[in-house]
């Protein structure tokens, strides 16, 4: 869980709530706080379900950290309460790891959106 002294804003969706489409640009990334987030795509207009994930969890930081937009969407499966990351933030915590450990990152992230990709085929 991020230090609440670290995080400057919170934001919360109701149930259904979109709170980033496949295809939009990476501007945040979230840690959940309180309640559920659906990930999905939508493959030939048929919505593929990737996972809900609670609370601890983080969604949006594979984009912000490759800089790309989102290859999924998400959105409030309950009332959800979201510690929001900025791009600035990330890019200022990337930016002071050894070299090696960003390296691991970017590699563990290139593997993971695969694994997501192969999954919803």
């Amino acid at each position: 869980m991020l230090e609440k002294e670290k995080v400057i804003i919170r934001k919360e969706y109701f149930e259904g709530v979109a709170i980033f489409n496949e295809g939009d640009e990476a501007l945040e990334a979230f840690v959940i706080e309180k309640g559920e987030v659906e990930i999905f795509r939508a493959e030939d207009g048929v919505r593929q379900q990737i996972a809900i994930i609670g609370e601890g969890d983080t969604l949006g930081e594979m984009a912000l950290i490759k800089g790309v937009k989102h290859s999924s969407s998400a959105v409030a499966h309950t009332k959800t309460r979201l510690a929001v990351i900025s791009k600035k933030m990330m890019d200022e915590k990337i930016s002071q790891c050894d070299p090696l450990i960003k390296t691991m990152l970017y590699r563990f992230v290139d593997r993971l959106q695969k694994s997501n990709t192969d999954k919803c085929k």
